[in-house]
Formats: C-alpha cells, sequence, structure tokens
C-alpha cells in the first residue's frame, strides 16, 4: 500500500516573504559585526552586541528549517515528519495529544512520549490524518482540532 502524504500548503508569496526577513535579519548581524571590529570611536557599539545578535539568529533559522512541510504515514503506522534539516519518524502510538499552541496561533503542538512538534496547521487533507491517528489510537487527546 502507498503510504499517505499530507503537504504543507503555503502560498509562494510567504515562503519567500519568511526567508527574506531572516536573511536581512541575518546580514544586519554580518553587518554589524563587520561595523564594530573595523570602526573606531566613542559611538561605536562593542561587538559583543553584534555577536549576541547573530546567537539570537540562530533561533529563528532553526525554527524555520525543522518546521515539517510534509507528514508521510505508512500502512503500519510509522509516520514520518519532514523538514528542510532532518526527518522525524514516529510510532502513531507514540502521540499523546494534539492541541493548539497557546502561543502562536496558527500552530499546533503534537506531544510525543518524548518530546514535541510544532506544526502549522495548514497541511492538505489534515483532518484525515486527525481521524486516522484517532481511530487508530483512541486515548490521543485531541483540542482545537
Amino acid at each position: 500500500m502507498e503510504p499517505k502524504i499530507y503537504h504543507l500548503f503555503l502560498p509562494l508569496f510567504f515562503k519567500v516573504m519568511i526567508l527574506c526577513i531572516i536573511v536581512l535579519l541575518t546580514a544586519i548581524g554580518f553587518v554589524l559585526v563587520w561595523f564594530t571590529t573595523t570602526s573606531t570611536g566613542e559611538n561605536v557599539p562593542p561587538p559583543l552586541i553584534a555577536v549576541a545578535w547573530l546567537g539570537i539568529m540562530i533561533l529563528p533559522w532553526y525554527w524555520v528549517l525543522t518546521i515539517p512541510y510534509k507528514i508521510q504515514v505508512q500502512e503500519h503506522a510509522e509516520i514520518a515528519f519532514k523538514s528542510l534539516l532532518r526527518t522525524r519518524r514516529i510510532s502513531a502510538a507514540d502521540i499523546v495529544s494534539i492541541k493548539p499552541d497557546p502561543t502562536q496561533l496558527g500552530f499546533l503542538i503534537v506531544k510525543l512520549r518524548r518530546g514535541k512538534l510544532r506544526l502549522i496547521n495548514q497541511f492538505d487533507a489534515f483532518h484525515e490524518f486527525i481521524a486516522d491517528i484517532k481511530s487508530s489510537h483512541p486515548s490521543i487527546e485531541l483540542h482545537g482540532c
């Protein structure tokens, strides 16, 4: 049997916009590093600020590169959440709950026995995925899905 595949639906404009914003903010960090290390004077900020800026920029890059864009369900209840950086394979029995993220609108938290996943709530036919998971494992908590 072919695996069921659920694709993240995001308009191209949104993808390009997010990428441009993160690239721009990262470039600002590199310009700050260059400016603070080559310039002298009273009004030049310390280089530590530029390094801190780049350190903070690691978080949005990690977030964007690890958000799943494809969910693949095999017939033997193995689920693969594919992102740009990695693929997490779990058993459907490992899912404890699926709930909206209380800190951000439009995101879901998939709580696992070990860890959790953040999903953008924009997958094609996601209701089928939820129904299949719930039918095979009725103990899964679903809230707002």
